[in-house]
């Protein structure tokens, strides 16, 4: 993972390690949902089933769209630690992880909070129109090419699920 500020637009890098929190067990359940995605079993059916059988409902029984909103939970728990709220990507929306009335963009709503951090934004025009006022922006994606870092005050190269599950933990916050 690599951490960029820029200062005055002159963009400074430092290296800096975080390995990834996420259970064995989930990064196996990721790996078989990309895998056999086309081909079902009963038993890969069932293990997915019983993470959560209320999501897996709401999910549609798509193994992949059941991780990712698994995911999406951890950032509601680091918006509410920090006081904030979350806004939403039209990806996420579209996805159906929040609802449109979160939606940050063109499309959307604009935002203009004292910091903005962007979980795994590309950095796609219309989500910058959205949050064009924003005070301070942290951006956390794992394309160190991402758009986003050439807007964000501070960039996180990294799994973003790594870096808010130390946020979550850190007790400073």
């Amino acid at each position: 993972m690599e951490v960029k500020t820029n200062y005055a637009n002159t963009p400074v890098w430092k290296e800096v390690t975080v390995k990834s929190r996420i259970p064995e067990s989930l990064k196996m359940l990721e790996i078989m949902a990309r895998n056999i995605w086309w081909a079902w079993n009963f038993e890969a059916t069932e293990l997915f089933r019983d993470l959560d059988p209320e999501l897996w409902k709401e999910c549609g029984q798509n193994p992949v769209l059941l991780l990712e909103r698994m995911s999406y939970e951890k950032l509601e728990a680091l918006a509410k630690k920090l006081g904030g709220s979350l806004g939403a990507s039209r990806t996420a929306v579209e996805a159906g992880f929040a609802p449109y009335r979160c939606q940050v963009g063109m499309t959307g709503i604009t935002v203009c909070p004292k910091l903005y951090i962007a979980v795994g934004i590309s950095g796609a025009v219309q989500h910058l129109a959205g949050m064009s006022g924003s005070g301070k922006v942290v951006a956390i994606n794992s394309d160190p090419k991402a758009p986003i870092f050439d807007y964000a005050d501070y960039g996180i190269v990294g799994d973003w699920e790594a870096v808010v599950d130390k946020l979550l933990k850190e007790e400073n916050l």
